[in-house]
């Protein structure tokens, strides 16, 4: 059996993130058949402080402009809620 690029891309991927200390947000299209959600669920797994956001109406090519808003938001949460983080 061959590995898909999904595959292999979720497990170079999150070993580079298992080395992370810092918070790391994973954005996955739900539609995307390239880095589908399990394989962005993989890499938010893999450190300790991952998340990740399925972008519902998304898939891997439109997945930049479909996240844009969410990633914001979030990112003005977070800042409120960890100030310290912030810089």
């Amino acid at each position: 059996r061959f590995s898909t690029t999904a595959e292999n891309l979720g497990r170079s991927t999150s070993r580079s993130a298992a080395g992370l200390g810092c918070r790391l947000k994973v954005f996955i299209g739900a539609h995307d058949r390239i880095a589908p959600p399990r394989t962005g669920r993989a890499i938010a797994e893999s450190t300790r402080r991952g998340a990740i956001r399925i972008i519902e109406d998304a898939g891997h090519v439109d997945l930049p402009k479909a996240c844009a808003s969410h990633l914001a938001r979030d990112l003005r949460t977070d800042m409120a809620a960890s100030p310290q983080e912030a810089g």
